[in-house]
Formats: C-alpha cells, structure tokens, sequence
C-alpha cells in the first residue's frame, strides 16, 4: 500500500457511508514474479489500519465481480485511471457489467496516482529479492 492507496480510500470513503475494501488474494495477483511483494494477510491488516476503511476483507475471487453480487453495494469506486474504461484484460469492462446489472453505481476517485510496480523497483528490489530468497542477479527480472 502506498499514498495514491490512501488518498483513493480516502476519497471512496466521502462518497458514501460504509467504506469495504476488498484485497485480492495472493494467488490471483498478475503482476510477475515475485509479486504481491506483500502477503494478502499483510495487505488487508494494512488497509484494515486505515482509519477510513470501515470493513477489509481478502476478496474470494480474481476480481470483484462476485463480490459486487454479494454484497450489492450502492456505490463501486475505482481510481481515475480506470474511468475512461481501458483494460485490456477485459476485468474492469466485466465488473462494470456487474455493477449495472446489480443496480451499482460506479464513481471514480481523483488523486494521485502512483505505480506500485515502479516504487517497488526503484526503492525496494533489493529487500523484497531478500525476503523472496533471490539473488541480485535474478533481481532486475522480478519486480
């Protein structure tokens, strides 16, 4: 987790009542090698910290498409780099599906966004190689 994390919760959390944030599970994070550089119990401990976030929980499922069925919440918030639809893996076009279909209205959230993967490289390749029991050769392709 990272400011933009922060700044977004924040943000979500103005737009409604109850803030849940779902985390999603270590084995479903596609982001290479190496990666979550954190555990999910670690992630939503962390979200979970947060004084904005009313409920976290680890997420089931690869995204939140079943997590919108159950919980049918009024409001699904995403980052603004997610507004104008793009995602060439098709998830975010099939939560917005579900969202519709469940009565959900999305909003975007406007604040700083920053790349995990690219904090991740330039300030911490050489702990989480550490921690992954990799090599500072094998660094430079894993994060």
């Amino acid at each position: 987790m990272h400011p933009g994390h922060i700044k977004h919760f924040q943000a979500a959390k103005e737009m409604g009542d109850v803030l849940v944030v779902t985390v999603t599970p270590d084995v479903y994070v596609d982001k290479g090698p190496g990666r979550p550089a954190f555990s999910e119990e670690l992630r939503v401990a962390s979200v979970a910290a947060l004084g904005c976030v009313d409920f976290a929980a680890i997420n089931k499922w690869p995204t939140a498409e079943q997590t919108l069925r159950v919980f049918r919440p009024d409001i699904y918030v995403k980052g603004q780099e997610f507004e104008k639809g793009r995602d060439l893996t098709g998830k975010l076009q099939r939560e917005w599906a579900v969202a519709k279909e469940v009565g959900c209205e999305m909003r975007f959230t406007h604040e700083v966004v920053f790349s995990s993967t690219k904090l991740l490289k330039a300030h911490f390749k050489e702990l989480i190689g550490s921690l992954n029991g990799i090599t500072s050769q094998e660094q430079d392709t894993v994060v």
